[in-house]
C-alpha cells in the first residue's frame, strides 16, 4: 500500500491510499516526480523502481479515486467541512484478518477538529482499504470514527460496484439503536465528540 499525505487547507487532509488496484480519498497508481510518499511493510524490505516504472502521466491523482474489478464498496463519512472515505472489497480467498499483503492501514490525519474513518478487521485494524471473504457478502463489519467537532454529519455509500446482483448496505447506529439502509441515501446523525469511536 501507498500513503501520500493530500494537505487541504480547508479540512485539514488526509492520507492518499493506493493498494492492489483500489484507490481511497483520492490514491493512485501515479506517484508524480518529486512526490513524498510512504509505503507500509511488516517486515524488512527493499523498494527498487526500474526505468520501465517510470510513466509520462501528469500526477493528478489526488483528484481521483480508482476502484479494482472485485466487488466493493465505499463509504464517506462528512460535516462540518471534514470528509473522509474507507473501502471494503470483497475478494475471493481474502481474510476478514488484517493481512499486508490484502489491506491498507488507515493512517490518522492528525487533526483534532477533523473526522477519522475506517472498517475494522475482525483482529481490530483500522483500515481504509478492507478486503473482506467474497463468499461472506453477508458479513457484519465494524467501523471506527471519531469527529473532532460537535455537529451535523453523514456517512454515505458513494460506491457500489462489481456486484453481480443488487446489493444492500445496512448500516446500524450502536449508540441510538437505528439502522439505515445506506442504498436509499445517506445517515445523518448529531456528532458530540465525546462519542464512543
Amino acid at each position: 500500500a501507498t500513503y501520500v499525505w493530500n494537505h487541504d487547507q480547508a479540512s485539514f487532509g488526509a492520507y492518499a491510499t493506493y493498494f492492489d488496484g483500489i484507490g481511497a480519498n483520492g490514491g493512485s497508481e501515479v506517484i508524480p516526480v518529486m512526490q513524498g510518499f510512504f509505503i507500509y511493510t511488516d517486515a524488512d524490505a527493499t523498494l527498487t523502481f526500474h526505468d520501465a516504472d517510470r510513466i509520462s502521466t501528469v500526477g493528478t491523482f489526488l483528484r481521483t479515486n480508482k476502484s479494482g474489478s472485485d466487488p466493493m464498496i465505499r463509504l464517506e463519512l462528512g460535516g462540518e467541512g471534514y470528509a473522509v472515505e474507507t473501502v471494503m472489497r470483497f475478494k475471493e480467498g481474502a481474510s476478514d484478518s488484517y493481512l499486508t499483503i490484502e489491506d491498507a492501514l488507515y493512517f490518522p490525519s492528525g487533526s483534532d477538529v477533523g473526522v477519522e474513518f475506517a472498517s475494522q478487521s475482525s483482529n481490530n485494524y483500522e483500515l481504509v482499504i478492507n478486503s473482506l471473504p467474497l463468499d461472506q457478502l453477508t458479513a457484519v463489519t465494524s467501523l471506527y470514527s471519531t469527529i473532532g467537532t460537535n455537529g451535523v454529519y453523514t456517512i454515505e455509500m458513494i460506491e457500489a460496484t462489481n456486484f453481480s446482483s443488487p446489493l444492500t448496505v445496512m448500516l446500524t447506529d450502536v449508540k441510538l439503536g437505528v439502522t439505515h439502509d445506506l442504498n436509499s441515501g445517506p445517515y445523518s446523525f448529531v456528532g458530540d465528540i465525546n462519542d464512543n469511536e
